[in-house]
């Protein structure tokens, strides 16, 4: 190999030296700036300039030959910021490797240009291994190495398990692109409640290791997560601790409608909380919000809210029935039509039915005087389109457990659809949404849903039992009740509160009749009566030795049992009456009577007779009492008094299922007065067969008339309500005996009407109401 000659500075050297500028000890081998000579200005001949050749400073033909300095790029790397210089070659381009050995793993220049708002990327030249020089050249300017982008990570599945107490109860897999899994993903793959307290583990017995948290809450995997199984522990949190509870009672005009501790008032009711009675009643302040300030003490106080309902606006109301095609379905105010129905509405009748025109928005507009019209919708309900039907066999375990087209199955069931039998069977794909994706021909095809379901719901609750138990006093049965019972066990307290007995009395439960009776053992504390076995089925009798509710129901016994009676109407309709002075019988009108005819009466006074009739003499449809008479019947004296709220009150009457041999008595309390105290709303309620029986006080003395029952603390409930219903309904109302003794006493007494004849004056002076005269034959009937 032929060396070169020149010295270390020459261009064969220094291109050679740029692409190496540090040694193995990093010392910088690039050439040194050479030191300035100072040439004569005589020709090369000349005796200086030999000199100067000696050195190899110029060639033969006398040009300079020593070493440049070369060019360098500023550069400085993405990561840590800092610059470094580059040198470049004689044609003041950048080699790649020259980039790649400063900053491994760099592949590419940009730079910031001043004119452009976006970083600009140097160019490569056709080999891609020089940096072109810009055309603005490499001064003033930092240049920033460009690294490429990794590949992103690839999604590796784990497979993680509940075990809730060390048992599996459900597993699944789930793909991560890095060692992170969030609690909420871990809560939603196995539908857990969000307030699940959780934690991940994996490895089994001693080698098990819990999974540490983030600084976000989020589980962190260890190495090697990929191929690992997790489980997943859950406890629920404890429950927060509960508000304390306090009770409060709805009072309406002094009188307690409902105690219960939440009602519903209108938005519009003016309201005021009280705590005390009587004489030591204080009213709760109000705070700036308008909210009631509950006194010191108030987890253990009792409070009352009295409320006033203002009236509600008057409604004009109109009538309209439902045609359908000509024919009346529905007489209601409102009824519901799909949306889709095609309606008329039109009023008048015959040739003089006229149409309601339609306003811009779609609406009906009705004509002068509709609030007295009655008002016609005729509906076409267009016929529904055809559906294409399918049929779907269900299969659990291979076995068809139902052929209807749909049926239910939990929220919870893995379901998959298949057509054809045997070895010709295929699955229905899932659509993006999850939804089966039928075959083509699909409308004439069978298939088949094959399920796995949950394991059954537990057993419900056992229902309370009820047992009938009846207050006894000297061998009568004065009173009886259905208690409710979840096992074989009742307190002494609870039999005295449901007979309205003193707190002092000595009660005895027994069962039994006759020889047979025996009496209930007591608890290890004595205050609860241990029920024998078949309890549910069985019927008790309560002994007393107190004085009390049994005392006022001995005595009206003894005074009125041979003048209350089960009585007939028309239609079958059964109910209980009671016999009044004058031979004269009292009963309630929905029993449904007609002037001048005969019913049957049956009771233990009836001496000897087992059925005696009674013509109906009188009938007031406005307050719903009837008179009937018969000579058959004794004339006794009657004493009457007037109930008033909070009085206790005795009824005594036939109910349906007992024979009419004997009338039975329940207590109970007056709760309030209705319009202007012509009636009496009292607890508990009516039960069927107690219309019309006699209402009397703790004296004995006669004090209203049972019209019927009623839910709620109101006079709503309709005639058929009370025939109807079997049950004890919880509200009784009473027909005032003060609105009764003024109709008697007029026209009973004082003779104003006859054998069917009645003073129309004198009934309107009365009732301020219109009479409705029926002649029947030579009778006249009177309706108030």
């Amino acid at each position: 190999m032929d060396l070169p000659s020149e010295s270390p500075y020459s261009d064969d050297v220094k291109t050679a030296n740029e692409f190496d500028p540090k040694d193995y000890r990093g010392e910088d081998v690039r050439p040194k700036e050479p030191p300035e000579i100072d040439l004569p200005n005589e020709s090369p001949d000349s005796d200086d300039v030999k000199a100067g050749n000696e050195f190899g400073l110029k060639d033969y033909g006398g040009e300079d030959v020593s070493p440049k300095e070369p060019s360098y790029v500023v550069v400085k790397d993405r990561e840590d910021g800092k610059p470094r210089g580059l040198p470049c070659n004689s044609d003041r381009n950048l080699s790649l490797a020259t980039l790649s050995h400063t900053f491994p793993g760099a592949t590419g220049l940009e730079f910031k240009d001043p004119k452009a708002e976006a970083s600009r990327v140097v160019m490569f030249d056709s080999a891609r291994s020089l940096f072109m020089c810009p055309a603005d050249g490499w001064k003033n300017q930092i240049f920033t190495a460009i690294y490429p982008r990794p590949p992103p990570p690839q999604p590796g599945v784990i497979r993680i398990t509940l075990m809730p107490e060390g048992i599996v109860v459900k597993e699944s897999n789930i793909s991560l692109s890095e060692n992170v899994i969030t609690q909420e993903a871990v809560k939603n793959l196995f539908s857990l409640p969000p307030t699940s307290i959780l934690k991940l583990r994996y490895g089994e017995n001693e080698g098990a290791k819990w999974c540490d948290l983030d600084s976000t809450g989020s589980f962190l995997l260890p190495e090697g997560w990929s191929t690992m199984e997790f489980f997943v522990e859950s406890r629920l949190p404890p429950p927060p601790p509960q508000p304390r509870v306090i009770r409060i009672k709805l009072m309406h005009e002094g009188i307690v409608e409902a105690v219960k501790n939440l009602f519903s008032l209108p938005p519009t009711s003016i309201v005021k909380l009280r705590y005390g009675d009587n004489e030591e009643a204080k009213w709760c302040n109000l705070d700036s919000t308008g909210s009631f300030l509950l006194p010191e003490g108030w987890p253990t106080m009792e409070f009352f809210v009295d409320s006033r309902l203002p009236p509600p606006p008057p409604q004009p109301v109109i009538r309209i029935k439902l045609m359908h095609e000509g024919i009346v379905e529905a007489v209601k105010n409102l009824f519901s039509l799909p949306p889709t129905s095609i309606v008329k509405l039109r009023y008048g009748d015959n040739e003089e039915a006229k149409w309601c025109n339609l306003d811009s928005t779609g609406s009906f507009l009705l004509p002068e005087g509709w609030p007295t019209m009655e008002f016609f919708v005729d509906s076409r309900l267009p016929p529904p389109p055809p559906q294409p039907v399918i049929r779907i066999k269900l299969m659990h375990e291979g076995i068809v457990e139902a052929v209807k087209n749909l049926f239910s199955l939990p929220p919870t069931s893995i379901v998959k659809l298949r057509y054809g039998d045997n070895e010709e069977a295929k699955w229905c794909n899932l659509d993006s949404t999850g939804s089966f994706l039928l075959p083509e021909g699909w409308p004439t095809m069978e298939f088949f849903v094959e399920s796995r379901l949950p394991p059954p719901p537990p057993p419900p609750q056992p229902q309370p039992r009820v047992i009938r138990i009846k207050l006894m006093h000297e061998g009568i049965v004065v009173w009886e009740h259905n208690v409710s019972l979840s096992g074989n066990v009742i307190t002494q307290e609870a039999v005295k509160n449901l007979f309205s007995l003193t707190p002092t009395s000595i009660v005895k439960l027994r069962y039994g009749e006759n020889e047979g009776a025996k009496w209930c053992d007591l608890d290890s504390t004595g205050s609860s009566f241990l029920l024998p076995k078949g309890w549910p089925t069985m019927e008790f009798f309560v002994d007393s030795l107190s004085e009390g509710a049994a005392n006022s129901t001995s005595k009206i016994l003894n005074h009125w049992e041979n003048r209350v009676f089960c009585i007939g109407g028309r239609g079958g309709r059964v109910g209980s009456c009671v016999l009044l002075n004058n031979k004269r019988i009292l009963t309630a009108a929905h029993l449904s009577f007609k002037l001048g005819e005969w019913y049957p009466i049956k009771g233990p006074g009836l001496k000897g007779s087992l059925d005696v009739r009674v013509r109906c003499d009188l009938i007031c449809n406005h307050f719903d009492f009837a008179v009937l008479s018969s000579d058959s019947l004794e004339d006794l004296q009657l004493s009457t008094e007037e109930l008033n709220p909070g009085s206790r009150y005795f009824i005594m009457g036939y109910p349906v299922g007992l024979e009419a041999s004997r009338p039975t008595i329940t207590q109970g309390i007056i709760k309030g007065t209705w319009l202007n105290g012509s009636y009496l709303v009292g607890t508990p309620g009516s039960k069927r067969g107690y219309s019309g029986a006699p209402v009397f006080d703790d004296s004995a003395r006669l004090a209203g008339l049972l019209l019927g029952g009623t839910n709620g603390l109101e006079v709503n409930t309709t005639i058929q309500e009370c025939l109807d219903s079997p049950v004890e309904q919880k509200y009784a109302r009473i027909l005032s005996i003060a609105v009764f003794t003024a109709f008697y006493d007029t026209f009973v007494q004082k003779r104003y009407y006859g054998p069917g004849i009645l003073k129309l004056s004198m009934m309107r002076w009365l009732f301020g109401k219109i009479i409705i005269l029926d002649t029947d034959g030579a009778s006249t009937i009177m309706y108030v």
